[in-house]
């Protein structure tokens, strides 16, 4: 059983830095704990540019990040498909699914649905009280509002 375990988790990793995303495997993975977290950019827009070097490669947010959902990366103007309820589809016909146009363009699913579709540039700050917010399952109990007001008052 541990073999088994220990197979999947090394599975997926691989999954994560081939080209091809198996997207349902990581839907059903053995870790149910973690939502997953989707961010969709382009080589070309300079707002997603901007998040990647200002926020997602900021260690603590990425360790935020990485405390609640299993971290997706697609440029979809690289090649590579995503396994996506049992269809093999590029990543532009994965992202048009979500009626995505506009980047970057982050997607957060909890047991494979989609819960929140964030469009747009946002600065550190910002994206990590979202990424609290959801991964923290707070959406149930607060508003975005509360909820950083809540933070503000925790961190003093």
């Amino acid at each position: 059983m541990k073999f088994i375990k220990i197979f999947l988790i090394l599975n997926i990793v691989i999954n994560l830095h081939a080209n091809d995303i198996n997207f349902d495997e990581l839907s059903n993975s053995i870790n149910q704990k973690k939502q997953i977290l989707v961010f969709f950019h382009m080589d070309h827009c300079p707002w997603c540019k901007k998040m990647i070097k200002i926020s997602l490669s900021d260690k603590e947010v990425m360790n935020t990040i990485n405390k609640y959902f299993i971290y997706i990366d697609i440029d979809i103007q690289t090649s590579g498909n995503i396994m996506y309820e049992g269809e093999l589809i590029s990543k532009v016909e994965f992202a048009r699914k979500f009626g995505i146009y506009f980047y970057p363009t982050v997607l957060m699913f909890k047991d494979g649905k989609l819960i929140e579709n964030i469009k747009g540039y946002r600065n550190k700050q910002k994206f990590t009280n979202i990424v609290k917010y959801i991964g923290s399952k707070s959406q149930d109990k607060f508003t975005l509002k509360e909820f950083i007001v809540d933070l503000e008052f925790r961190d003093n």
